[in-house]
């Protein structure tokens, strides 16, 4: 009778898996709506797109303060209600970005979904730790491949929807007469509290119907089976661990923390940029891509991306994380290097969006394991990687922004900036894995779960 206990146990933990994994698609869903739709979001607002990108800056800034905020909720609410709510925040507040009136509204929109994210990021991944707990790494990578999954959706249904017209003729103050090509009307009776549906903001309802679906499907796991926390091992771990931290140099910790700060904060700042700013770049380079081509670019940068996240499920287990990591950084410079010198052609720009798809889908992956081998990391200091992670995030959309109007390439420039500052890391950490500092002892392997629960306040 134990056995079979244990097992509808082990049947329950695969469920909840699958609904926050579906929870998880829902997000990435989401998340890669704006970025394809950039432009002609712009044209409805009647604004450029250096003001209009500002949303990037407010929705990763909110999904930052909301995974702060999350991991003190989650000590006093229970987890699937809290989720359940944080989903169909997150849906709601989808379903009406393409409606709102005004571009102050969008903005408040978006930073109420960035808190959705934040929150929710926070739910799935330590939900998952605490549930499997020493078993937790494979549905780890499960739920990022759900996450590229959905990345990779949302592109092909905004090139459904978006209208085949050249960008030049959508963004304000280009040529006298710019013709309205967004099925939106700007008369004064229409904009009320919500504005007509316009084409492309069905992904979004899309979107948005979906996240509700998975705040239903979390509902009901909490009223077939309230959710405990399990008890775990954590605390004692994190006591050993910074016992055995402070023998260290700290001068040598000091170093290694900074290096490990600035290669995860360029790696973070290089996917964030690429993914949002992509569709918008090729439609403003000479090409003068299309809406529908430049989701449809967005669409196969995320299909590798999703293809190299399944793969690296067994690649990150084969592959030492260092090697792993100069392979991701090569793969992201020969894209780069593609779209700046062979932009003129749309197959050669569909090269680079795979290999810069391949080359960003593992490489937070390689990067944790490439720290695991340099840090001893406590829960403060993997709260400081992650922290540091998302800071480029918030800062490139702001100088990207305000200048890819003028001069596209400033993507290509800032992705290279990235990967020089990310590279000078890379060099320091290996140099002080050398025979040089090979006599502190001290610097021990630390397990990824312990990076991944810092993202929530310990009991």
């Amino acid at each position: 009778m134990e056995d079979k206990n244990e097992d509808m146990s082990r049947k329950f933990k695969l469920i909840t898996s699958m609904v926050i994994c579906f929870g998880t698609f829902c997000m990435g869903l989401s998340f890669s709506l704006l970025g394809p739709s950039l432009v002609a979001l712009a044209k409805q607002f009647e604004t450029d797109i250096p003001t209009l990108s500002k949303v990037f800056v407010i929705s990763i800034g909110c999904w930052v303060v909301g995974s702060l905020l999350a991991g003190v909720i989650y000590n006093y609410a229970n987890r699937q209600l809290a989720s359940t709510v944080l989903l169909i925040v997150m849906a709601i507040g989808t379903i009406i970005l393409p409606l709102v009136p005004s571009i102050s509204t969008f903005f408040i929109t978006a930073a109420i979904v960035g808190l959705g994210f934040g929150g929710y990021d926070t739910a799935q991944v330590v939900w998952i730790l605490e549930i499997w707990e020493g078993e937790s790494a494979i549905y780890l990578q499960l739920q990022g491949f759900c996450f590229a999954l959905g990345s990779f959706v949302s592109p092909l249904l905004m090139k459904i929807y978006l209208l085949d017209e050249e960008s030049s003729e959508l963004l304000p103050n280009q040529g006298q007469n710019a013709t309205s090509v967004v099925n939106v009307s700007t008369k004064e009776d229409d904009v009320g509290f919500l504005r007509e549906m316009p084409s492309y903001g069905i992904p979004f309802l899309i979107a948005g119907v979906m996240g509700i679906l998975g705040a239903i499907f979390t509902l009901v796991l909490y009223k077939v089976k309230k959710y405990k926390k399990p008890n775990s091992k954590s605390s004692e771990i994190d006591t050993s661990q910074l016992e055995r931290l402070k023998g260290c140099q700290p001068r040598t910790v000091l170093f290694i923390i900074l290096c490990c700060c600035m290669l995860g904060s360029e790696i973070g700042g290089i996917e964030y940029v690429s993914f949002q700013f992509l569709p918008a770049y090729v439609q403003l380079i000479e090409l003068h891509l299309s809406q529908r081509d430049g989701a449809f670019v967005l669409s196969v940068l995320a299909g590798a991306y999703t293809i190299g996240r399944a793969l690296g499920i067994v690649v990150v287990l084969r592959v030492r994380p260092e090697i792993l990591l100069l392979i991701n950084l090569l793969c992201v410079g020969t894209a780069n290097t593609l779209l700046i010198f062979f932009n003129h052609y749309l197959q050669v720009i569909l090269v680079a969006a795979v290999f810069l798809g391949i080359g960003i889908s593992t490489i937070f992956s390689a990067f944790f394991g490439y720290v695991e081998k340099h840090l001893e990391v406590t829960n403060l200091v993997g709260g400081i990687l992650i922290s540091m992670g998302c800071t480029l995030s918030t800062i490139y959309p702001i100088v990207v922004g305000d200048l890819i109007e003028k001069n596209p390439y400033v993507l290509n420039y800032t992705i290279y900036f990235s990967m020089t500052l990310a590279t000078c890391a890379f060099v320091a950490l290996h140099f002080v894995s050398s025979s040089r500092w090979k006599g502190s002892k001290n610097l021990h392997r630390y397990p990824l779960t312990q990076i991944n629960s810092a993202y929530c306040t310990s009991e």
